[in-house]
Formats: structure tokens, sequence, C-alpha cells
């Protein structure tokens, strides 16, 4: 009877496409090989859900190679919590001889697999949530081992932050000294502030991606810190009152964007090292403070030259951590803060494949970075090269300065004249801009213009352009205006005569009034098709979106 139960079971694993696993022994001999026995390791090689069916391609599949302690960060709904689960019921499974959800796996003769997910409270017991949750975390570290599986969910997270974070980092530093394989997630970010002793401890984290603008979970694991929860994003999709979420935003902003700062940066410290015979001066500061000031210095450039600097944020990405899920799909601007102490400066849509592809090169592992999310590839591109030469001029040493020579945008007085556009080509570039302003120029206000009168006189099919279409023209006229005066502004300087110079920033401000006043006026005049009419769209713009006012439109347009 047991023999004919063990084989239906047999047979529903294989339709599941589960394995047996290998079991293999602990030992102290480093040059063991751990897959032929004998290592403090496990691996878990295509490891899925267990409650899933992988028959129908619903899993996703994970490659878990555990050598030590997991320190697991990641967005909600990311998935750590279910990797916990599905980690010890493979192991609970593989120990007892049974299949485990999985493609191969190496499982160790654990002595004890310990679990610890969210806490309730026990009145009867007279404890609250984290009384109960002390009392669990107090039985794992007086028994984990070095033959020990140890998976804590959330820890922490029924008290205050500040000492719940150092609780839980004092917890990581003893199970580290164990020696025992497992993870601890948290959405405590402190912990990566602390002075820790852990020595073995490794970083991991849950993936995520763009999907239509918006962002999602891969529930896919991979190296790195996340330091992003996707609150806002999560409260949101749970039906959260749009007000409250963007209360929420605002005091966000206001109590953690720290960096978002445009004060003028000033070192009081420097010293100077010869350059091609020439003295530049360099900050001198402790690493803390260099990367404040580092970050002052590049909000202050890019700030200055953007028409909307307010939502500017420069953020920091550690040595071993990744960036949020935020920037996936979006455009960035980095600088790679190298281990020799020189920057590098770059642009990029894929910000965590281009921090992996730099720090996989020798040398750099140990790369820290600080971005800015920008609007668009062009705008990246333009504030790129504006950084390189900017900074430069500061006196930071970069690595990639001759990144900077070749694109018209930025400059620098410190620069050799090989390091600069040839003044005759600066010069023709002025005027390339000036005739593709008036052409654009023209164009746009021909579109606004058309827009102003659609429908007033029009007779049976006179009209040929849309509305909509007329106020895609519009808006894509102004966007071009608005990049030629960035592109002008930056020009300017680089003219050879100070009249030139002067002539040139007088008609740039002269632009800078065209543009703002057409640009409000084309902004009452964005329509929207909604239940068969047209709406038109205020736009005082909040981050859900923009709010729809209903407007009056002639009966002769047509829908």
């Amino acid at each position: 009877m047991g023999l004919s139960w063990g084989s239906k079971d047999e047979s529903e694993g294989r339709r599941r496409k589960w394995v047996f696993p290998t079991l293999v022994g602990f030992s102290t001999d480093e040059a063991a090989n751990p897959l032929d026995g004998g290592a403090t390791r496990m691996k878990l090689t295509g490891l899925s859900p267990y409650w899933f069916d992988v028959a129908s391609g619903t899993a996703v599949h994970n490659t878990v190679d555990m050598q030590s302690l997991f320190l697991l960060t990641g967005p909600n709904g990311g998935g750590k919590s279910s990797l916990l689960r599905s980690i010890c019921a493979a192991a609970l499974l593989g120990i007892c001889g049974f299949m485990v959800p999985a493609e191969s796996a190496y499982i160790p003769h654990f002595d004890s697999i310990m679990l610890h997910m969210k806490s309730y409270d026990s009145p009867v017991d007279g404890k609250s949530s984290f009384q109960v949750e002390m009392s669990e975390i107090r039985s794992i570290v007086s028994q984990a081992t070095s033959r020990s599986l140890v998976l804590i969910d959330e820890i922490c997270r029924g008290t205050e932050t500040a000492k719940g974070t150092c609780i839980a980092g004092s917890v990581i530093e003893n199970l580290d000294a164990s020696g025992c394989l497992g993870i601890v997630s948290t959405h405590l970010h402190g912990i990566f502030d602390l002075p820790l002793t852990a020595k073995n401890v490794t970083y991991k984290a849950m993936g995520a991606q763009n999907v239509e603008g918006q962002t999602k979970p891969t529930w896919k694991l991979t190296d790195g810190v996340c330091r992003e929860s996707l609150a806002f994003e999560t409260a949101k999709r749970e039906g959260v009152p749009e007000t409250i979420i963007q209360r929420a935003e605002a005091l966000y902003i206001s109590v953690y964007a720290k960096d978002a700062s445009f004060g003028v940066v000033r070192p009081n410290k420097t010293e100077t090292s010869s350059n091609s015979g020439r003295e530049i001066s360099k900050p001198v500061s402790s690493e803390r403070s260099l990367e404040k000031d580092l970050a002052k210095a590049i909000l202050k450039i890019c700030g200055i030259k953007m028409n909307e600097p307010v939502g500017l944020e420069c953020l920091s990405i550690g040595a071993r951590e990744l960036p949020p899920p935020s920037t996936v799909g979006s455009s960035c601007v980095y600088v790679m803060k190298r281990p020799d102490k020189r920057l590098y400066i770059g642009q990029t849509d894929d910000l965590e494949g281009r921090i992996r592809a730099h720090r996989a090169k020798e040398g750099l592992q140990g790369s820290g970075f600080l971005y800015l999310v920008v609007q668009g590839k062009s705008m990246a591109c333009q504030i790129e090269t504006l950084l390189i030469n900017q900074l430069h001029e500061q006196g930071y040493s970069l690595a990639n300065l001759a990144d900077g020579k070749h694109r018209n945008f930025g400059t620098s007085s410190s620069l050799t004249a090989s390091d600069v556009w040839d003044m005759d080509e600066v010069v023709v570039q002025v005027e390339k801009t000036k005739r593709e302003w008036e052409d654009a120029y023209e164009k746009t206000i021909e579109h606004i213009i058309a827009i102003q009168e659609y429908g007033k006189s029009r007779r049976e099919g006179e009209e040929k352009i849309s509305l909509q279409r007329l106020n895609g023209l519009a808006q894509d006229g102004l966007s071009l205006l608005n990049s030629l005066q960035f592109n002008l502004d930056l020009l300017a300087p680089q003219l050879p005569s100070d009249d030139q110079v002067q002539s040139t920033q007088s008609l740039l401000e002269t632009w800078k009034n065209q543009y703002q006043r057409y640009g409000e006026i084309n902004k009452s005049y964005i329509f929207s098709v909604e239940s068969g009419h047209f709406k038109k769209v205020d736009l005082r713009q909040y981050s859900g979106g923009f709010e729809l006012v209903d407007c009056y439109v002639p009966s002769s347009v047509q829908i």
C-alpha cells in the first residue's frame, strides 16, 4: 500500500518536473568540491514555488547558490517571502528523501531548518507581535550552528525603525559568526549604514522591470541591494485614495529628498596637482562629505541649465548596491566613483546593466555611483557632456575627459585648445541652431493658431488635419524649441569674442520669453477624446496624471 502511494507521488512529481536531490554532507575541507559532496553549500537550480505547477508554464524559476548567509532586499510584492518558503520546502523535502520543485538540487544534511515568517500577537500569553518575534529570534540564534538553515522574513518589522535596525544588524552578525546558511530579508535599509563586523554575508535582491511604463517585479533573484520598496505604487495598486498617496509623496520629498539642493559648492580645503603643466585645485574631504559635495556640484551644474530643475535628485548607489526598480527604462546620467578616486561620467537607459558592466571590469568591483533620472535620451546626452567638462573645470579628476571633446555641449575654460571645438566650428553651430529655431518657431506658431481657430469657421470637409494631430505637432514643436534653447545656452560661452557671447545670450533671452508665452498659450488647448467628446486638460499636473476639465467645443467639430 505504501509502495503504491509512493509511486503515485513520484509520478505526480515527475509530471510537475520535480527532481530527486543529491544530498551532500558538511566538511571543513576547503579543497572539497561542494557539488561532489563535502562543502558547506546548497545549490538549487531552477527552483520554483511548490504551489505552482511548472508543467503549466506559470512558475518563475530561480537559481539559489548559497555558501553563506544572504541579506535579501526588494520591493513589496517582489517575491522575497515566496523565495524563503520555496527554499524551506525544497530543503525539508530533500533531506526527507522526497522530490523537490527544482531542475536540480544539491542539499546538505542540515541538522535543523528554522523558518521565521510574520509574527502575530498572542493575547493569551500577554505578548505583542514584536515580543513573539523576539522570542522566536532568541530560539533561532541560540540553536543555529554551521549545519543549520536559517530563514528569517522581514526581521524586526514590529518596532521603531532605529532600534529595530540595530537589533537586526546584531542578529545578522550573530548568524554570520555561526557559519549557518540562510536568508534574512528586510526593508530596514539602514542596516547597510551600520558598522557591521559580518564578513561572509552576501547581498541579494529581487529584480524589477519596466512594463508599458510601469515598474513591476520580475520575482527573479539578483545580486546587490534594492533600497526601493515601491510602497507608493503598491498602495495605489491596492486602491488607496490618490489624495493620500500624493500627500505621502510630498511628505517623503520634504523629509527624505535631502540631496535635491542647489546650493553653491565651495570646498573648504584643496590640494594641487600637476596636469600638463597646469595647477588644478582638487577638493579634499572625507569620503562621505566628498560624495555630498560632488552631489551638490552635479545638481548645481545641471540645475542652472534646465528650465525646471526643482525636480532633480542626485541619488547614491553604494559599492555593493544596485539601482532601485524605478530606474528601469528611464534615461539616467551617472557618475561612477572609481576606487582610484577618479570619476567616470556616462548616460544610459539601462542603469543596472551599465553598473554591472562597469563592475565586471578588473579593479572596478568596489565602485559606487551617483545618478540622476532625466527626461529623455537627448537631455541625458547633453547633461553627460556638460558634467564632463564642468566637473573637470572644478578640479575633479575624470577618467573619461576625452569624451567631452567631440560634443557640442558644455564648456570648460581650463581645457587646452585641443580639448574644445575650433572657434569657427562653434560659430557654425550657433548659426545652424538659429536657423533651426526660426524654422521650428514658425511652424509651431502655425500649429498653435490652427488649434485656436479650429472649428470656428469650418465647413464640411474643410479641415484636413485633426485637432489631436495639431496638438501633437504643437507639443513636438515646443519640445524642439526647448532643446534648441539648451543647445544655444551651452554654445554661447564658447564663441570667440565677448560681443558675440553677449549678443547670443541676449538672443537666448528673447527665445525664452517667446517660448514661455506660446508654451503657456498652448497649455490651454491640449485636448483628449473621452466618452465621445473633447475634454480640455488643465495642466496643473499631479503625480498621478492630469486633471481633466470639461470644456465647450463648437458643434462643427467632428469627433
